[in-house]
C-alpha cells in the first residue's frame, strides 16, 4: 500500500527560491506552492497542509501577515518564516502573534531546511492528536486579568524575574495577579538556584539590550527544561538575537520596552496557560523542541541541582 504524501505549502513571490524548495522537498512530502499568499490562505481552508514555509517580502501580504490568519484557519499547521531582512517589527509579530515555529535564513542549508521540516510535521501530528487550538492574541490588552483562564491555572504559580533593570521603570507585580508567586534573581546562577526550590512555570528576563547572558540561559533552560516558558523584555534589539532566541530557546514572547497597557500581563496569563496544556497533553512539548545549533556556556553546566523534580510532564 503506497502512503499518502503529507503536504507541505510553501509561498513566495520568487518562483526560484519555490523551484529550490520543491526540488529539495518532493521526494519525502507533497509539495504545495503559490505566488500569492491570498491563494495559499485559500488552500489552507480547502487542504490538509502539516507545514506552510512563507517568505517575508511578498508584495499582496506580508509572511507574518499571511502567517497570522493561517494561524486562525489552521491551528495545526506548524508555521516557518523565511528571511533574508531585517524587519524587527515583522519578526516580533510573527513570535508574539503567529507564533512561528522556526525561522528559515536565505540562504539555507539544505539539511537544515531538511530537519526543521521533518521536526515541524512531528510538531503537526502532536497538535492535531491532542486537538489544541492556540487562540490567537487579542488585539487589545485591556482588562486581560479580568479575562484569564479559570483561576486554578494561578495556584501555586511561580515565576522568576530576572533584570537589571530599576523597580521603579517597571514593576512586575503590577502585572501579575496576586495569587502569582514573583522570585527575583539577578544573575543565571540564581535563577538556576531558585528553579531547585520552587515549582516555576515561567521565566520573565528584562534588559536594555538583548543580553547574551539571557539568551546562553534560556537556551540551556529549554534544552533541560521545556516545559518551562520564556519571555524576553528589551527596549533595544536586533533581528538576530529574535531568530537565536526562537531556534534555539523557543521564546514564547518578546516585548520591545515600554509595552502596550496590559499586554506584559497578557503574556504571562497566557504563558501559564499554555504550562498547564502541557500538564493535561504532554504531546504539545514537541512544539517546545529546540535547534542544539551552538553549545551551551560551561559556566551554566551542572548547576541544574534538583530543578528537574518539578518537571515531570515529558
Amino acid at each position: 500500500m503506497i502512503r499518502k504524501k503529507i503536504n507541505i505549502l510553501c509561498v513566495d513571490d520568487e518562483q526560484l527560491i519555490l523551484n529550490a524548495l520543491t526540488a529539495l522537498l518532493r521526494l519525502r512530502y507533497n509539495v504545495i506552492t503559490t505566488t500569492d499568499a491570498r491563494e495559499a490562505v485559500e488552500i489552507l481552508k480547502t487542504t490538509d497542509v502539516a507545514v506552510v514555509i512563507s517568505d517575508q517580502r511578498m508584495p499582496e501580504m506580508l509572511g507574518s501577515e499571511f502567517l497570522k490568519i493561517a494561524k486562525e484557519i489552521s491551528p495545526h499547521t506548524t508555521r516557518i518564516l523565511l528571511t533574508g531582512f531585517s524587519d524587527l517589527g515583522a519578526i516580533i509579530s510573527t513570535v508574539n502573534e503567529s507564533e512561528v515555529y522556526r525561522f528559515l535564513t536565505k540562504p539555507w542549508s539544505n539539511n537544515e531546511v531538511l530537519e526543521i521540516v521533518r521536526d515541524a510535521v512531528e510538531v503537526s501530528k502532536a497538535l492535531r492528536e491532542n486537538a489544541v487550538d492556540i487562540q490567537p492574541e487579542k488585539e487589545l490588552f485591556q482588562d486581560v486579568v479580568l479575562n484569564a483562564e479559570p483561576t486554578k491555572n494561578w495556584e501555586d504559580s511561580y515565576i522568576i524575574y530576572k533584570s537589571t533593570v530599576s523597580s521603579s521603570e517597571f514593576d512586575i507585580t503590577q502585572e501579575t495577579p496576586e495569587s502569582v508567586k514573583v522570585l527575583i534573581a539577578r544573575n543565571s546562577e540564581e535563577v538556576l538556584q531558585l528553579l531547585s526550590k520552587y515549582p516555576v512555570k515561567l521565566i520573565i528576563t528584562y534588559s536594555p539590550f538583548s543580553s547574551g547572558d539571557d539568551i546562553e540561559l534560556l537556551k540551556y533552560l529549554k534544552r533541560e527544561l521545556p516545559e518551562l516558558l520564556s519571555i524576553g523584555l528589551v527596549r533595544h534589539t536586533d533581528y538576530q538575537d529574535i531568530i537565536t532566541l526562537i531556534n534555539e530557546a523557543k521564546l514564547y514572547r518578546y516585548v520591545v520596552m515600554p509595552s502596550k497597557p496590559g499586554q506584559v500581563a497578557h503574556f504571562i496569563n497566557s504563558a501559564i496557560v499554555m504550562f498547564h496544556k502541557f500538564s493535561q497533553s504532554p504531546n504539545l512539548l514537541k512544539h517546545q523542541q529546540v535547534q542544539e545549533k551552538t553549545p551551551i556556556k560551561e559556566s551554566l553546566l551542572g548547576l541544574l541541582g534538583g530543578m528537574k523534580r518539578f518537571f515531570k510532564f515529558s
